[in-house]
């Protein structure tokens, strides 16, 4: 999920610059904050289901030393109830294979 965000934010920084990236401190809602809802990957909507928020904006922070913001999301939690939907990356794959 990683990717199609930071893609989403790569589009608002070339549209409005700086100042439309969510800041340190900032918390990230799914939908008009930011949504990659709505693209499909091998037919299917593998973010059709917005777990990763909402997120806090914080400091990455690694060996004693503070490096770049970080958009710190949620995880999906993989169930028995879930475990086939389409949004979990492992489903995508297996209709990925199941394709070709």
């Amino acid at each position: 999920m990683y990717a199609p965000l930071t893609l989403e934010l790569m589009w608002d920084y070339l549209e409005g610059g700086e100042d439309t990236l969510p800041q340190v401190g900032d918390t990230v809602e799914p939908g008009d904050d930011l949504s990659i809802e709505n693209k499909e990957v091998f037919g299917i909507e593998p973010w059709s289901n917005q777990f990763w928020g909402p997120a806090e904006m914080v400091e990455y922070e690694a060996q004693d030393q503070t490096w770049w913001p970080w958009m710190k999301c949620n995880h999906a939690m993989i169930t028995q109830e879930n475990a086939d939907a389409s949004y979990l990356y492992g489903n995508v794959a297996r209709v990925y294979e199941e394709q070709n």
